[in-house]
């Protein structure tokens, strides 16, 4: 039986440094359960942003309302390090 295709997701990733909190809109490939692979969005730029958790990163994402009122899925711990660590 051939594997299920993984599913691209919406998600959000929180910013460091910005002076207040503030989260960055990605998407992420989702490989079951709650764990999730960050993708970066088409401008990612490390030295204009720094993401709590970098493209690639496998992260456990979590339903999250935010200030808005909106809900989204949030990273919130880092399951498994990114190729480059």
């Amino acid at each position: 039986m051939p594997a299920e295709p993984l599913e691209i997701w919406s998600i959000f990733v929180q910013l460091m440094g910005e002076g207040t909190v503030v989260f960055r809109p990605t998407t992420a490939l989702h490989l079951g359960g709650d764990r999730y692979e960050i993708l970066p969005t088409p401008d990612y730029d490390p030295e204009d942003e720094i993401w709590e958790f970098v493209p690639h990163t496998i992260a456990k994402c979590i339903p999250h309302v935010f200030h808005s009122g909106e809900v989204g899925l949030l990273a919130v711990a880092k399951i498994a390090p990114t190729l480059e660590e």
